[in-house]
């Protein structure tokens, strides 16, 4: 892809295609198979569903959009979707360290020859109660753990995107 100025509707393509890859790679690997302790419980937990939820939210958003959507048109999309509880998924979070969230923690440049989105999104810990079911591998002794974990879970995360010229990048 490559970015003419009038086609920020693949975007669209370009950051759902991301962002599958990078909620499967979470998915698979962080809280794909057995983990110490909690076995499997945190496979689709809200934590495991964190990106999917923002993703197909945003990619419905954005599709909606049509073929010539502004770069400013993508930000004030960016900000429904993913600003404040009230309007949005209340994941965006305060990049220019003013201590509020507006939509100018949605940084946006562009040139004749790229356009490019900054964001910082996160959430605050989540409580998670989880089950333990533990035989630690050493039948010798005997010991074993039954019982439930309570795990505050949360995340921040830096997303930048765009179309350049000659290519595209997350």
């Amino acid at each position: 892809m490559v970015y003419t100025g009038s086609n920020l509707s693949q975007l669209t393509t370009g950051l759902d295609s991301y962002l599958k890859s990078l909620e499967g790679a979470i998915s698979s690997r962080a809280f794909g198979g057995n983990l110490p302790l909690f076995g499997s419980h945190l496979n689709n937990s809200p934590v495991d569903q964190f990106i999917e939820k923002f993703r197909s939210s945003l990619h419905t958003q954005l599709e909606s959009l049509g073929d010539l959507p502004t770069p400013k048109v993508v930000q004030q999309v960016l900000f429904n979707t993913l600003g404040s509880q009230v309007t949005g998924l209340g994941l965006l979070q305060d990049l220019d360290g003013n201590k509020q969230i507006t939509i100018q923690d949605i940084r946006v440049v562009e040139t004749s020859e790229n356009v490019t989105y900054s964001l910082k999104l996160g959430q605050n810990p989540n409580l998670l109660n989880l089950p333990i079911n533990a035989d630690l591998g050493l039948p010798k002794i005997g010991f074993s753990i039954d019982g439930t974990a309570d795990i505050r879970f949360g995340h921040t995360f830096n997303l930048d995107f765009g179309l350049i010229r000659l290519k595209v990048f997350m």
